[in-house]
């Protein structure tokens, strides 16, 4: 089982203000907070996995996010079995747009390019 989050962690997940950075260094926790964010938007408020955009530098990050995103959405599903909105997520996060800013660009112009 994980540590559980600092204050300042939850204050980051609990915020729903406008635009939030986070910068920290390399081992603090900056991709737990990331993906307990989007699992508390999606199981608690109910919104679908694949209407967030997440932004990665690397392939390998994208991957791995998605992986651990995807992880606790079946954790949270284990301990809810019959939520069906969760069920859902779990199929939608292999969908949902976790990728670079490369690949979101690229996606952006194969859409829209022609306008």
């Amino acid at each position: 089982m994980p540590f559980p989050l600092t204050e300042e962690q939850r204050k980051i997940v609990d915020d729903r203000g406008g635009e939030l950075l986070v910068s920290a260094a390399a081992g603090s926790g900056k991709t737990r907070v990331l993906v307990e964010r989007l699992l508390d938007r999606v199981a608690a408020e109910g919104l679908d996995i694949d209407r967030f955009l997440v932004i990665t530098y690397t392939k390998a990050a994208a991957a791995e996010l998605r992986g651990r995103i995807a992880a606790a959405i079946h954790a949270a599903l284990a301990q809810r079995p019959g939520d069906r909105h969760l069920r859902r997520c779990a199929a939608l996060v292999y969908k949902a747009p976790i990728c670079t800013i490369d690949a979101f660009c690229l996606d952006l112009l194969r859409q829209w390019g022609h306008l």
